[in-house]
């Protein structure tokens, strides 16, 4: 049987939706996803240097306003995955989110 409450994780910006956010936002928070309201979801143009695809997003429920940072993987296409792969730099970066992730 499938799990119902797992939250993937995104292999493309087309991934990074209003509805995947308030999945991710409503299992951590602990908030039914009914209460919670994405205002703003926008791809950060400048990723210079990050070697990686970015978004800021905004949620909102009843208490707070949550102000998001997006960090995923570049597509499999770009040039820089061969240089990431090569010096495993994926695997040492994911390392440092390590204790932040919730899915």
């Amino acid at each position: 049987m499938a799990d119902t409450n797992k939250i993937t994780v995104p292999l493309s910006a087309d991934d990074v939706t209003p509805k995947w956010i308030l999945q991710v936002m409503a299992k951590s928070l602990g908030k039914p996803e009914a209460d919670l309201e994405v205002a703003t979801l926008e791809p950060i143009a400048d990723n210079a240097g990050l070697m990686s695809e970015t978004f800021r997003a905004k949620v909102v429920d009843h208490e707070a306003v949550h102000n998001l940072f997006i960090k995923i993987s570049l597509p499999k296409e770009d040039p820089w995955n061969a240089f990431i792969a090569s010096n495993n730099i994926g695997k040492l970066r994911n390392l440092g989110f390590k204790d932040f992730l919730i899915c």
